[in-house]
């Protein structure tokens, strides 16, 4: 009798943990499918998660050349720079070493301020903004990796894509993103300088060129550095010489010699401009006057790109930002810039976003 009871204990437990088996079962085979399709993702395009339209935060004004603006997202830490409104000789004199045709000289008075990114877009700002679930992947399964990734320059980058990263940290953060001009990179390149390289005019002092492409820092097979390692100009800026080409939001084309007021460059064209050579560039080319002529798609190793955080317009005026020629989809400007222009700063809800203001 007692084993009888026993028994049909055993079959009724059974029984009765037969829909928990099942509801594993069914767990399990939705976690695989849901790691299977994110693979597959992986191959496309970025695993990207939807989020509320971000509101527009307000952007001060910097008090003097080199203030400093710090932006932690998404784990990663922003620096930028404050160029403060100025006047400046754009271009090159005809007796500069290493001068091209198309440095034609000229007066270029830029009216409103704004905040460079004190150093080359990098790995980790790359994959946290267009791939971020890869980016946490990588942090948690390969940590020199990831250390590698917050040092090291995001290369191989076409102007689309330049283009697309500003749109989307502009949506995210809500701020007024975009790629700087010609006019806007030589003008912080130079930072008061005039000569043809910024800082203490040493090309070795200041970048990375053809003549100092012992990889060092292991990192890259054409010897590109990591960020920061060379001295910065005046305003607190490294890079602008060497390592890699940036692009900018203009089209390529001559230079109007008239006296200009915040030029963007020609509206239409067929190839787009890269600014300050690179390491595989002779030392002549990475001037701050240096420009090159290069297809939105050309994607090289040497090739990156670098930020421009625009500051809030007087009261009654809109953002004057810098987009692709007439014709193309917008890709330059944050599409984030419109709307709500309420000084409030809403909780983000894809990663920290903190501001902080402070003298160099």
């Amino acid at each position: 009798m007692v084993a009888r009871r026993f028994v049909a204990f055993l079959l009724l437990f059974a029984v009765s943990q037969f829909p928990l088996v099942l509801a594993s079962v069914i767990h399990e085979w939705e976690t695989i499918s849901i790691f299977t399709s994110i693979d597959d993702k992986r191959l496309s395009e970025p695993v990207r998660v939807e989020t509320p339209t971000v509101k527009r935060r307000a952007i001060a004004l910097g008090k003097r050349a080199g203030d400093v603006k710090k932006l932690s997202y998404g784990g990663i830490k922003y620096t930028f720079r404050w160029c403060p409104p100025g006047e400046f000789t754009m271009g090159s004199p005809e007796t500069e070493r290493g001068r091209n045709g198309d440095e034609a000289s000229h007066s270029v008075r830029l009216t409103r301020g704004f905040w460079l990114l004190d150093s080359e877009v990098t790995q980790a700002m790359w994959k946290s903004v267009m791939e971020p679930g890869i980016y946490e992947s990588d942090k948690k399964n390969a940590k020199r990796t990831a250390k590698l990734y917050r040092v090291c320059p995001m290369g191989y980058i076409g102007l689309d894509d330049a283009r697309r990263f500003c749109e989307i940290f502009g949506d995210e953060t809500g701020c007024a993103v975009a790629l700087p001009t010609e006019a806007q990179w030589e003008y912080a390149c130079r930072a008061g300088t005039i000569g043809p390289f910024a800082g203490t005019g040493v090309p070795a002092e200041m970048g990375w060129s053809a003549e100092r492409t012992e990889n060092e820092d292991g990192v890259n097979p054409i010897g590109v550095h990591r960020v920061k390692t060379r001295k910065p100009n005046a305003w607190g800026i490294y890079d602008m010489h060497g390592n890699l080409s940036e692009w900018v939001a203009d089209r390529y084309g001559e230079y109007d010699r008239r006296s200009q007021i915040d030029p963007k460059g020609p509206s239409e064209g067929e190839k787009g401009v890269c600014r300050g050579g690179s390491v595989l560039c002779e030392p002549n080319q990475c001037r701050s006057a240096s420009r090159i002529s290069r297809a939105d798609g050309d994607f090289r190793d040497d090739t990156g790109f670098r930020i421009v955080l625009l500051p809030d317009p007087p009261e009654g005026e809109e953002f004057d930002l810098p987009g692709p020629p007439k014709g193309e989809a917008p890709g330059g400007a944050a599409s984030g810039v419109s709307g709500d222009s309420d000084a409030s700063e809403p909780s983000d809800p894809v990663g920290e976003l903190i501001f902080k203001t402070e003298a160099p």
